[in-house]
């Protein structure tokens, strides 16, 4: 049902509409709270008690396809320099923040907190819709298919919608992190978001509770009434399962 509702939502952009106007479809499967996971680093510490969030270029991701176009169909030397130049000015000028459905996913554990010894993040859905530009916070479509700038071009579609498209669709093998995404496009705007407060943090499996910046995160939480979990190995199946603290 929810991969249905992401379905239309991403095929209706595509067919021109405005995405903001569009946001009323993922109000029946929007959670109620998302993720971010953190490498046990001086800038997540600051992040996290400075309130702010970090927006990347796609460039400085993990996807080599990330917020990238393809080109279906017969391709002159003036197509290929078109399609190369759409999708640096989208590796080099896009902005995006990375959250997840999910809190408890080994993969994503080991992949962005650094092996178990990070932080993951819990914030309020609705929350996150106060910040700026929270308008522009959209489920990733996850498919086999390259987005065509061929056929984006063609049917007229704006440079708006294609950047939006292009930065919400990956492929299938991304699916496990079931992401979500605050999107810019603006090389104005600073790459630092101001963000609300977390309302939990969940310490990785492996974390050393002695670290000078995890502590400062530990008396960050305490000092704002977040809730504080740490992340349990089970002991009878591939799972990771959240003790209070």
């Amino acid at each position: 049902m929810n991969g249905d509702i992401k379905q239309n939502f991403f095929e209706e952009i595509k067919n021109g509409k405005d995405p903001k106007c569009c946001t009323e479809l993922l109000a029946g499967i929007a959670p109620k709270k998302l993720f971010k996971y953190f490498r046990p680093n001086e800038n997540a510490g600051k992040s996290l008690i400075e309130q702010y969030l970090w927006h990347s270029a796609p460039d400085q991701l993990n996807d080599p396809y990330d917020s990238q176009l393809g080109w279906i169909g017969d391709v002159s030397i003036g197509d290929d320099d078109f399609l190369k130049g759409i999708n640096r000015s989208f590796s080099k000028g896009l902005k995006i923040c990375s959250f997840s459905e999910v809190n408890d996913s080994i993969l994503m554990w080991g992949h962005y907190a650094l092996n178990h010894t990070g932080f993951c993040v819990e914030f309020d859905f609705i929350d996150l819709l106060s910040t700026p530009f929270s308008m522009q916070l959209y489920p990733i479509h996850y498919s086999n298919d390259l987005l065509d700038l061929n056929s984006c071009y063609k049917s007229g579609l704006n440079l708006y919608n294609i950047a939006i498209l292009a930065s919400i669709a990956k492929n299938e093998g991304w699916i496990y992190e079931k992401e979500w995404r605050l999107f810019m496009w603006d090389t104005i705007i600073s790459n630092r978001i101001p963000c609300p407060l977390p309302t939990a943090i969940y310490f990785g499996s492996k974390i050393d509770f002695t670290d000078p910046m995890i502590q400062l995160v530990r008396e960050f939480a305490f000092k704002n009434g977040i809730r504080q979990y740490l992340m349990v190995r089970a002991i009878d199946k591939f799972e990771l399962r959240i003790e209070s603290l």
